[in-house]
């Protein structure tokens, strides 16, 4: 018994040290290109448009040399404006937009080179996605959002990713690519297939 113990006593150490030996929090900031089905005016103004992206990462090593896993989340929001006229023949200033959170499981393996690396991964990702239309109205000189229409629509997707970068002890910092495709119907002649191609630059850091 006291064999045994010494034993399990010493996998637990010796997993402690090899799962401890890096815990990485990587923070990226970049852009998200979407592609959104439908028919719709709505659909058609937000398909192919550029937006403003984050992505944040929580890795731990495994006894597996390389192999990495964790937990992140991304977020994209795409954005368009335009101008009716109304009956009055006033202009009224309107908007659409769409916003999507995606937390993901990710399994990575990273792969140095010297002092650079490559670290390709893939998740297993939640797909969160609300879209809204609306006036944009002003008072005092401040515009403000005014949403008249709000779907929110839910499902699951993969979602492949490649880091490259350089590294230090305890920091590293590059560039990193993903993409995703999944299904949200927000009604209205609004999604169906959509995807987004993330682009941006992440900084690291290690924890020993």
């Amino acid at each position: 018994m006291r064999l045994l113990l010494v034993l399990l006593a010493a996998t637990m150490i010796t997993l402690s040290a090899s799962s401890a030996k890096a815990f990485d929090i990587d923070f990226g900031l970049g852009y998200s290109k979407l592609q959104i089905d439908g028919s719709s005016d709505d659909a058609k103004a937000l398909d192919g448009s550029d937006g403003p992206a984050f992505d944040i990462s929580f890795k731990f090593t495994s006894i597996i040399p390389g192999l990495r896993w964790g937990f992140g989340v991304q977020g994209s929001y795409f954005r368009d404006e335009y101008h009716v006229t109304n009956s009055d023949g006033d202009s009224d200033k309107r908007f659409r937009d769409l916003t999507l959170i995606i937390p993901e499981f990710r399994v990575g393996y990273h792969v140095p080179i010297g002092p650079i690396f490559i670290e390709p991964s893939m998740g297993a990702a939640l797909v969160m996605g609300e879209f809204r239309t609306g006036y944009v109205d002003s008072h005092h000189g401040n515009e403000f959002d005014d949403s008249d229409h709000e779907e929110f629509e839910v499902n699951v997707a993969l979602t492949p990713r490649l880091q490259a970068g350089i590294e230090g002890h305890f920091w590293a910092a590059g560039l990193e690519v993903s993409w995703m495709n999944s299904h949200l119907d927000f009604g209205d002649g609004v999604g169906g297939d959509i995807s987004t191609f993330y682009g941006g630059a992440f900084f690291r850091i290690s924890f020993f």
